[in-house]
Order: C-alpha cells, then sequence, then structure tokens
C-alpha cells in the first residue's frame, strides 16, 4: 500500500518560520507605509514666508534695515532648533508666532529659508 507524503516538520520548526514571515512581513510593511509627514514643504514654506515674512524680509530675503538678511549665509548657518524658537519666540522687533504657525508649518519655513541667497 502506497501512501502520500506525510507532514513530519518538527513543531519548533514551523513556529520559528512562522516568527521569521511575520517578522519579514512587519519590516516590509514598516518600509512601504512609512509616514513621511515631518518632511519639510519647501513650497508650502514659500507661501509662509511670503504671508509673514516678506514684509520686513523682502521677498528674496535681504531685508529692510535693521533686520536679518537670510541672503547671507551667516545667519542661515544656524541649527534648525534655534530657527525656530526665533521665528516661534520672535527676537527684537520681530513677533512671536507661536499658536499661529504649527510645528510642520515651521519646519517648512526653515527649509525655504534655506533655500533664499
Amino acid at each position: 500500500m502506497i501512501s502520500g507524503p506525510t507532514n513530519t516538520a518538527n513543531p519548533a520548526t514551523k513556529y520559528v518560520s512562522f516568527l521569521y514571515a511575520l517578522t519579514l512581513l512587519v519590516l516590509l510593511s514598516a518600509f512601504f507605509w512609512t509616514d513621511n509627514s515631518d518632511a519639510a514643504n519647501v513650497f508650502k514654506g514659500g507661501e509662509l514666508y511670503m504671508e509673514y515674512c516678506e514684509d520686513c524680509h523682502g521677498a528674496n530675503g535681504e531685508g529692510v534695515p535693521g533686520v536679518p538678511d537670510f541672503t547671507r549665509q551667516a545667519v542661515l548657518m544656524r541649527p534648525d532648533p534655534e530657527l525656530i524658537k526665533v521665528i516661534k519666540e520672535g527676537k527684537g522687533a520681530m513677533p512671536g508666532y507661536e499658536g499661529i504657525i504649527r510645528r510642520q508649518e515651521l519646519l517648512d519655513l526653515v527649509a525655504y529659508l534655506r533655500t533664499l541667497q
């Protein structure tokens, strides 16, 4: 009498294979469904600049006398958190925008500032 194939795999081997497949699935899911919502959007930053900053800092970042000139690289050599702090809290005659400009918009705005030359 001939019988069909029998499944003689060890239960521990099946469990390890299952864990391996599950881990692979989780890693692939994380790779393909990564949320890039924190990525700065330079175009939105430009819109924010025109709305909140352009009157004093000028369309191209040169600004009026007594206002930081964003076309000078030294002004923008500060790290992002420092620039964000100034935007949020204000400095000198510049008002603070905390509660007006949201967190993501601050990132967008700083990204735009870094494009001015």
